[in-house]
């Protein structure tokens, strides 16, 4: 099935740059940060496109946040691979490249429990942990590509934070769940996601919808259930 017309490199940045400086819903991103914030850059997944494009996106992105008066110094990108390995070919692995961006690239390993600390329990009272990265960050930035899945009627959980950057017990639950109880497994992730976002205290999230031919088509921007929202629109 083919996917959205999407456009170039250099107009990718201005639809990146666009959506970060008119979001759907709440402030822009320079306003969602001062300086000497500490922030983290949490990509879910794999972004449109190769190499050249994730650098693009990413240029838009550290702009914005200079905008704000963050320095890259203050800056970290933090990536989480895929949960589910999607077939797509629009969405490329970026967790063995080196961005060529002035701010450290780390890999999340969700089998290293030590770099997930504790956030919350759920309603069955069981311990939920994310990446450390994430939970000690003053501000986190959520990045993703917005995907809808035929095989689950709907919108896929690839591109959000959860359990992209939980530890591997519970990625792996989820994987197992949609296999049982697709309908029911995608109820229970939707309600776990709300709540580690709100947790989190996530208010920027860039929801990142892929094009034809490895290209972006559009960029939603604002708080995480609108800029959901909006990416399904685009």
């Amino acid at each position: 099935m083919r996917g959205p017309e999407g456009v170039d490199i250099d107009a990718s940045v201005d639809v990146v740059r666009d959506a970060l400086l008119q979001p759907v819903a709440g402030p822009a991103l320079p306003d969602h940060v001062v300086p000497g914030d500490r922030v983290v850059i949490a990509q879910a997944g794999n972004l449109p496109g190769g190499q050249v494009l994730s650098d693009a996106i990413y240029r838009a992105i550290l702009q914005s946040l200079q905008a704000g008066g963050v320095s890259p110094d203050d800056i970290q990108l933090v990536i989480a691979r895929p949960t589910i390995q999607s077939d797509d070919p629009s969405l490329t692995d970026d967790s063995s490249c080196t961005t060529n961006q002035p701010f450290p690239v780390n890999v999340f390993d969700p089998l290293n429990d030590g770099e997930t600390a504790y956030l919350l329990a759920n309603e069955s009272g069981e311990p939920l942990h994310l990446a450390r990265s994430l939970v000690d960050a003053d501000v986190v930035l959520a990045v993703g590509s917005f995907g809808y899945d035929a095989s689950l009627s709907g919108r896929s959980p690839e591109g959000e934070l959860w359990p992209s950057f939980a530890r591997q017990n519970r990625r792996q639950a989820l994987v197992t769940s949609l296999l049982q109880n697709r309908r029911q497994a995608l109820r229970h992730w939707r309600d776990e996601a709300e709540q580690i976002t709100a947790q989190l205290g996530v208010l920027a999230s860039l929801h990142l919808v892929a094009g034809n031919n490895q290209t972006l088509a559009g960029a939603a921007f604002g708080f995480p259930a609108a800029s959901v929202t909006q990416a399904r629109l685009l």
